[in-house]
């Protein structure tokens, strides 16, 4: 039995109307964001020609203002749409898993209880990143490596190649974070499991018990770091990916305009969209990452909704 596949894809299913609505607005938004370069390498076509141009430059401005707002408005739209979707999936999910516990759990009720309540809640945190950062920012670095091969093949071909490269490092960090993520979500369960119990009464707190807590939260927080050190350092490799990467499209750019194969307004076209690739592709491959403790948490709580009798991580 598939966890997500099998247990939690039925609940997210009444609601794909939403995710619907967040995938056109996604769309919308990459393509605002994409075209915004087009204005500025008109204006600059413009002022590096002697010719007067077609579209006057106010046009131009208006063009580009405008958008800009479609760019906003979409994404605040996206964004609450993806939010609707995964709120109400991960509720209904976490509805279900509880009502199981309860039915099911017998003793560790309470426990299991804990679990559900914090792996549904990092679950959805994490479904809304993933949707919000993940199809924005994977659309807009295929966007520019295709705009970068309508101006020049070879141009395209070599940022595509560092964008490959980019995911590369991103899904090894992600692999990484994984392994530490299960590890610190075995310690939390652990810690809230020894805290319930001794407000239960079923502990009592002397100094074993204390030194007991101590040692839980110390060994969470040490796997807490561990996967912000990951993450930051996947960060630093891909930074150093895309500055590579823009450096060696930068440089074929010139040699394009030296030969009279690419337009100055072209190369600046070029600047642009390496501008606009930075930030997303960061945002990318560090979503990518985060991915990793995601999935571990949804599969915990896709067992907690579909097993017999909902498990833990021993």
């Amino acid at each position: 039995m598939n966890p997500l596949r099998d247990a939690l894809l039925p609940y997210a299913r009444p609601h794909r109307r939403s995710l619907a609505f967040g995938l056109v607005f996604t769309c919308l938004l990459v393509a605002a964001r994409l075209a915004l370069p087009l204005p500025l390498t008109a204006v600059v076509g413009r002022a590096s020609s002697s010719e007067s141009g077609t579209v006057p430059a106010a046009v131009l401005s208006a063009a580009f203002v405008g958008l800009a707002l479609v760019a906003g408005l979409a994404e605040h739209q996206q964004r609450l749409a993806f939010a609707h979707f995964a709120g109400r999936t991960i509720t209904d999910a976490r509805e279900a898993a509880l009502a199981r516990v309860q039915r099911d759990g017998g003793d560790r009720s309470g426990d299991l209880t804990t679990q559900v309540v914090g792996d549904a809640l990092r679950t959805k945190q994490g479904l809304k990143g993933v949707l919000n950062h993940i199809t924005v920012n994977g659309l807009l670095v295929v966007g520019v490596c295709v705009a970068l091969a309508v101006a020049d093949l070879w141009l395209g071909l070599v940022q595509l190649a560092g964008a490959l490269l980019l995911v590369v490092v991103a899904v090894f960090g992600a692999a990484r974070v994984g392994t530490v993520a299960a590890e610190h979500r075995g310690h939390e369960v652990a810690l809230a499991g020894s805290v319930h119990r001794l407000a239960g009464g079923d502990r009592s707190l002397d100094a074993a018990t204390v030194e007991t807590l101590r040692d839980l939260d110390a060994e969470s927080g040490v796997a807490d770091v561990a996967i912000t050190r990951w993450e930051g350092t996947t960060t630093w490799v891909v930074h150093g990916v895309l500055v590579a990467s823009a450096a060696a499209v930068l440089l074929l750019g010139v040699n394009e305009v030296a030969s009279g194969r690419l337009t100055t307004a072209g190369l600046f076209g070029v600047m642009a969209y390496l501008l606009v690739l930075h930030g997303p592709a960061i945002r990318f491959a560090r979503q990518i990452t985060r991915t990793a403790p995601l999935l571990v948490s949804a599969r915990q709580l896709g067992h907690a909704v579909a097993a017999p009798e909902p498990q833990s991580t021993p």
